[in-house]
């Protein structure tokens, strides 16, 4: 009867631990997402810091060689260097 409890409770713990491993795997997970969004969607590789008329941004190496937008592929009217 004591073996079964100790394993019942040990499960528990067990399933408890998990929980929070995922949820670090998740934060990780969010982290890179957010790193990803923050990032060239032409290069892939430098951080944002060019915005357009139509609200989208790429890095500054990148925008000025666009003629139109590259997620809405408007015809860009509008730089905005950003800082």
């Amino acid at each position: 009867m004591a073996s079964w409890w100790r394993s019942a409770w040990w499960m528990g713990r067990a399933s408890r631990r998990s929980t929070a491993d995922l949820a670090t795997v998740a934060g990780g997970v969010a982290m890179k997402q957010r790193k990803c969004l923050s990032m060239c969607p032409v290069c892939l590789s430098k951080p944002r810091d060019m915005a357009f008329g139509c609200g989208h941004q790429t890095c500054s190496e990148c925008g000025p060689q666009v003629a139109d937008c590259p997620i809405c592929r408007r015809p860009i009217d509008t730089r905005v260097k950003l800082y």
